[in-house]
């Protein structure tokens, strides 16, 4: 099997690229001088591995990535850009960020004594009360 060293200069134009645009990017193929979607890319890559997933235990990482790749809403980074696109809001994204991390907590059930909201100041070595 032949593997190509590419400069870095390649690696870091879809670098950026994948930053930039997430999963929606379009990377280019040096070795075979294409230019192709991030997820196709990515899905080219799992199939190369996967003969040897199995016997390195991840077949259900390699799944996850896959349904990843096929869900209509993308990553993370795909929902908040959407949000934020909405109104050209960030405080859009804020509200789907609280939603999410909010998601499953039940407040009622939370432990918010005064312990935890109570914030203990440091004295000076050697200062005196």
């Amino acid at each position: 099997m032949l593997v190509h060293a590419l400069p870095r200069d390649y690696i870091e134009e879809n670098k950026w690229r994948a930053m930039r645009y997430g999963l929606d990017a379009e990377v280019i193929d040096f070795v075979h001088r294409r230019r192709l979607p991030m997820r196709d890319s990515i899905h080219e890559l799992l199939d190369f591995v996967e003969d040897v997933v199995d016997g390195l235990g991840s077949s259900r990482e390699m799944n996850y990535l896959r349904t990843l790749l096929n869900n209509s809403t993308g990553t993370g980074a795909d929902r908040q850009i959407a949000a934020y696109q909405k109104n050209n809001d960030v405080n859009e994204v804020l509200a789907l960020l609280i939603e999410q991390t909010m998601e499953g907590i039940d407040l009622d059930l939370a432990d918010l004594s005064n312990d935890f909201l109570k914030f203990k100041m440091y004295e000076t070595v050697g200062q005196q009360e």
